[in-house]
């Protein structure tokens, strides 16, 4: 699963959902057809937890 996300260029090493990060997993989606409206980044990412990770 890990390599399928890597090729389509979606897997992060970082924790941190970044506004271009989110834009590639919606397009993924869009295109799966799984998603038929694009969210906001603000709207559904807290990176407060991810951020705190990497510390």
């Amino acid at each position: 699963m890990v390599e399928r996300y890597r090729s389509f260029g979606a897997w992060e090493p970082n924790p941190v959902l970044t506004v271009e990060g989110l834009n590639r997993l919606q397009d993924i989606m869009t295109e799966a057809r799984e998603l038929d409206k694009r969210v906001p980044h603000s709207t559904i990412v807290n990176t407060e937890f991810a951020k705190k990770a990497i510390e």
